[in-house]
């Protein structure tokens, strides 16, 4: 744990032109994927992200145990519509690599309607049985209006340890990228964070129990930590809970979530919800995994 410690403190200084000014782009920070929506974020340092850590702490990628990892999520937030999608392969020996986007509708201005866009890839490298690095770049893109539009690339870098069968640790920085500047000249920057994680995963009761925990510290000053669990019954039923708190201004507020899922032949299907201040976030997804 100590030399995961070691290289997120070696990586903050890249985080240094990511400060100043209010936080643009902030869907950035958004969680995708069953584990992560279902454990309210806090499943950072979970292998079973798969595909989706396309969008997040690529390190855990390397550590899944399938070959090709696929999925498909339709959200709805609020009353908007949205999509995801992500796919992931281990191509040769120990690297696992990943692509993905995100769409997520909003409100409606005239005839225009706002949007979020993300367009993200992921790669992971296990440098040995127990240790993976990860990288993440994405291009975010917002509509505001017809004719205003802003968008910015960022990057991510994460580092996960197998300190042993049962716990899985990490840590990393993340949206570290250049500024946006409005059509004022006011520049922007993106919602860059340093983050820690940690699974512990059981045998029990037929199936698998896992405890996650997560922190992250804005380079604006925000702060926000997650705890969840889950119970996957004979590789088949599983169910999630989590809990998000955060601070004043962080992009992704406090929020509470479940989500539950089903597995057979590789096949997953996936449900959850998240309630985050006066919305309810309801997500749909289906997953496919070869070993």
């Amino acid at each position: 744990m100590k030399k995961l410690i070691l290289i997120l403190l070696a990586l903050c200084p890249l985080a240094a032109f990511a400060q100043g000014g209010s936080e643009a782009l902030p869907f950035v920070r958004t969680d995708l994927g069953p584990v992560m929506t279902g454990t309210a974020g806090a499943a950072v340092a979970s292998p079973e992200t798969g595909a989706w850590g396309a969008f997040r702490s690529a390190a855990a990628m390397s550590m899944s145990d399938g070959y090709f990892n696929a999925g498909v999520e339709a959200r709805v937030n609020g009353t908007f519509p949205g999509a995801g999608a992500a796919v992931s392969v281990k191509p040769i020996g120990n690297l696992t690599i990943a692509a993905g986007a995100m769409y997520q509708s909003g409100d409606v201005i005239g005839d225009f309607r706002t949007s979020d866009m993300i367009v993200s890839a992921g790669a992971s490298y296990g440098i040995t049985e127990s240790l993976s690095v990860g990288v993440n770049a994405r291009l975010a893109k917002q509509n505001l209006a017809a004719g205003i539009a802003y968008s910015a690339f960022s990057t991510d870098f994460s580092v996960l340890d197998k300190l042993s069968d049962a716990i899985f640790a990490t840590v990393g920085v993340s949206a570290l990228g250049g500024k946006v500047t409005s059509a004022s000249g006011t520049a922007y920057s993106q919602p860059g964070n340093a983050f820690a994680g940690m699974e512990f995963r059981v045998d029990a009761l037929d199936g698998v129990i896992n405890a996650d925990a997560m922190a992250e510290y804005y380079f604006s000053g925000a702060y926000a930590a997650a705890i969840g669990a889950g119970f996957t019954y004979q590789e088949t039923v599983s169910i999630k809970i989590g809990v998000r708190y955060a601070s004043k201004w962080c992009v992704l507020p406090t929020l509470l979530s479940a989500g539950v899922g089903y597995n057979v032949g590789g096949i997953s299907l996936n449900a959850t919800y998240i309630r985050q201040s006066s919305i309810n976030i309801a997500t749909l997804g289906v997953g496919y995994k070869f070993q």
